[in-house]
């Protein structure tokens, strides 16, 4: 942009966003970078660790199991009479993809139960949630 002077007296009223756009922009990327790592941590869930796995975000459902049993749609606490409501409303369960994010404490049949009972919704793709071992 070109500034013309009358007189090199007179001041330029224009305001530069550039600087605050770039800031606002990192912080942007930086949040977005950060925001799935807050939404695992909200959890009280320790998920069990593997040598090898994919690492997919693309998932419709996220059901997270504590040790407790109590259970999480989506981040929202739920009872396990909401759930059977919740995996009967899905849309097209054949198509959705459902991760499964159960605390390595949990006892192994309540993971399998868990497990039958989203299949049994239609769903037939369904993840089990874990974490590299070099991360535990």
């Amino acid at each position: 942009m070109v500034r013309y002077k009358k007189n090199e007296d007179s001041l330029v009223s224009t305001i530069n966003i550039t600087p605050f756009t770039d800031v606002i922009l990192v912080l942007l990327i930086i949040f977005m970078i950060s925001a799935p790592g807050l939404y695992q941590a909200s959890f009280k869930i320790q998920l069990p660790g593997t040598s090898s796995g994919a690492n997919r975000s693309d998932y419709t459902v996220t059901i997270a199991a504590e040790k407790g049993g109590q259970l999480y749609w989506n981040g929202e606490r739920i009872s396990p009479e909401q759930l059977k409501d919740r995996l009967a409303g899905i849309q097209d369960p054949a198509q959705s993809r459902i991760l499964i994010n159960a605390d390595s404490e949990l006892p192994h049949g309540k993971v399998v139960q868990l497990v039958d009972q989203v299949r049994s919704s239609g769903a037939e793709s369904v993840y089990v949630g874990t974490v590299p071992e070099s991360r535990r």
